[in-house]
């Protein structure tokens, strides 16, 4: 039973980062937790591991984000080869004629890696509340919350992978275990809406804790809880607290709120923790300037594909360059075979409309013989580096996500479609607004297009298929994300691995 072997392992997951404390610390004792956990820097130094093992490939680095979760949302080309050709036809599901048990090297590390961090966020909240007066100022509030609050997200991430979604008809499936201490014993896998109650229950906690953040008040946070930019970042508008964004930080919680409350169907709340996100957005997570998203024959050192400004939480990767070769740029290897090469960036694409729409223009590199790949997270511009602060980073929740949000839930249609408009005005269409006489249902559909163009590359449209329950082997669904035919129901559910389930 591994989730179980995860629990007594949980520091050693931490070993691969380059914090030497924690390096020379013998990972499995009680003394050696006792030692690193003695300090506030101990505290940051394991949640440094985290994250740092959250941004390898399996994970946030290539497969839950650009890779994997994207091949099956059908963003990918037609033309792959090998191991994406089979996870673009489903060949995952263990009850497929095509099934390949190969490809559960793609998968069962998500769910192994994931807990392994769990596992690791558990150890440092068993200890951090008889640990409270070594910290200073409220910063023992900011750990912790941060800690729960990951924790959550993570658990949302599995459960949103590995449970059915509330519109299938999935609320009492059983689905994931939530591990919210360490244990010995083998945990019970909950329903999906017990796990959700739990995910809820610790995100409004972390809202609660992290509500004196630094990226919350807009004040200069203490280098224990992130590293503040360099000054010569102030030239750029880079906020001294711009660094909490890769941590698990106060907005970070209210978006996963949204998200997690979208996902069951409970449009009110998601819609009352969008708009407070909204109502900072201004002055936390301004719109991306329009000279930094250039196009890709243009250099600029203020390249900024991601839109770094308006992201909330996101993954710093500093391998990313290696992680996309063959996938996002050719590189020494062949795009072909696995391009990230979105059906909305061809000749029969119907999703961008116009000729001004940046993410189309500036967010896309074409290479001989036809085929048109994003370059979203490719920010490399020959000898003169883009400045750090705008690459190396795969978001996991930006602003526009909030807004989409918050027009899927908005009962009022002209309030709705103000939302999508904020969203469509800062990526070139100020000219094109939205009919004031559009439809829910037609305004329904200029979201799902959003979806289509805003997250290309970050495994958003994935969760939007999902959580609607949407048949992709219908005729129309298949005209509008171009994905394999032979789409099964289940395909959505990912299987757990063998090994979690034999002693159940």
């Amino acid at each position: 039973m591994k989730s179980s072997k995860y629990i007594l392992i949980a520091f050693l997951a931490l070993t691969s980062i380059s914090c030497k404390k924690w390096l020379d610390v013998k990972p499995t004792s009680e003394l050696d937790r006792s030692d690193l956990f003695s300090t506030e820097r101990g505290y940051r130094e394991a949640l440094t591991g985290v994250y740092a093992n959250l941004t390898k490939p399996e994970l946030y680095g290539r497969e839950t984000t650009w890779g994997m979760v994207e091949c099956i949302a059908g963003t990918y080309g037609s033309n792959m080869s090998g191991n994406y050709s089979s996870i673009a036809k489903y060949a995952y599901k263990k009850n497929n004629p095509n099934y390949w048990e190969g490809l559960t090297s793609y998968f069962n590390p998500i769910w192994t890696n994931i807990y392994k961090q769990i596992a690791n966020l558990n150890s440092l909240l068993e200890t951090i509340d008889g640990n409270k007066a070594i910290f200073n100022g409220d910063n023992y509030n900011i750990f912790k919350g941060e800690a729960i609050g990951l924790r959550a997200f993570l658990h949302f991430e599995l459960l949103s992978l590995y449970g059915p979604s509330y519109a299938s008809g999935g609320a009492q499936t059983r689905a994931i275990p939530y591990q919210d201490k360490l244990t010995k014993l083998v945990p019970p896998l909950l329903t999906v809406d017990s796990t959700m109650a739990l995910i809820i229950r610790d995100l409004e906690t972390a809202k609660g804790l992290l509500v004196n953040d630094p990226v919350h008040l807009g004040t200069t946070p203490p280098e224990v809880l992130s590293p503040i930019p360099g000054s010569s970042y102030n030239y750029y508008g880079i906020e001294s607290w711009h660094n909490r964004r890769f941590n698990f930080n106060y907005y970070a919680a209210i978006g996963t709120l949204a998200r997690a409350y979208l996902w069951k169907g409970d449009k009110m709340n998601a819609l009352a923790n969008a708009k407070e996100i909204m109502t900072d957005q201004a002055r936390r997570f301004p719109w991306v300037k329009s000279t930094r998203v250039v196009p890709p024959s243009t250099g600029t050192d203020e390249q900024d594909r991601t839109y770094a400004t308006e992201t909330i939480f996101a993954m710093n990767i500093k391998l990313i360059n290696e992680y996309q070769e063959g996938f996002i740029y050719q590189g020494t290897q062949n795009l072909y075979s696995f391009a990230l090469s979105p059906h909305a960036y061809s000749a029969s694409g119907t999703v961008f409309e116009g000729s001004t729409d940046i993410r189309r223009n500036n967010l896309s590199t074409s290479y001989a013989g036809g085929i048109t790949v994003s370059n979203k997270f490719h920010q490399v511009l020959g000898a003169r580096p883009v400045y750090s602060f705008f690459q190396e980073r795969v978001p996991l929740i930006r602003t526009a996500e909030i807004y989409y949000i918050a027009a899927e839930c908005e009962t009022d249609p002209s309030m709705a479609r103000l939302y999508v408009d904020s969203v469509r005005s800062k990526r070139g269409l100020a000219n094109m607004p939205l009919s004031p006489s559009i439809t829910r249902a037609e305004l329904d559909v200029e979201i799902r297009k959003e979806y289509q163009k805003e997250f290309i590359g970050e495994g958003r449209l994935w969760f939007y298929q999902k959580r609607l329950d949407l048949d992709l082997a219908s005729a129309l669904n298949q005209s509008i994300f171009n994905t394999y035919s032979g789409f099964r129901k289940d395909a959505y559910v990912l299987d757990r691995p063998d090994e979690e389930d034999g002693n159940r």
